[in-house]
């Protein structure tokens, strides 16, 4: 019964410790995917898609904003779900597919 107690006793510790754990929540997040379009001074999306193939979520859309400070307005680049004719007026009920100037 003596060389049980050395390994009832580390189950016991590992039980008291586990038992204080503090869970960890992982912040999701849902990036939508869009088509993107560079946005000019008149709130209008222009241009051919930045993304022609694709869509493409906010992470990957924020690489294409390279001479965004050359426009006038606050937007840079929109996201659509679908392939645009441009010149399209931007959606304005909706940030989440806008990208603007820093």
């Amino acid at each position: 019964m003596k060389k049980y107690v050395v390994g009832l006793f580390a189950i016991a510790i590992a039980i008291v410790l586990n038992s204080f754990t503090m869970p960890v929540k992982k912040e999701v997040k849902y990036l939508t995917p869009y088509y993107w379009y560079q946005v000019n001074g008149s709130g209008q999306a222009i241009g051919s898609p930045l993304n022609p193939t694709t869509k493409e979520d906010r992470s990957v859309a924020v690489g294409y904003e390279t001479g965004c400070n050359l426009t006038s307005g606050d937007e840079c680049l929109a996201g659509f779900e679908t392939l645009q004719s441009t010149p399209v007026a931007i959606p304005t009920n909706n940030t989440e597919n806008m990208i603007f100037k820093n």
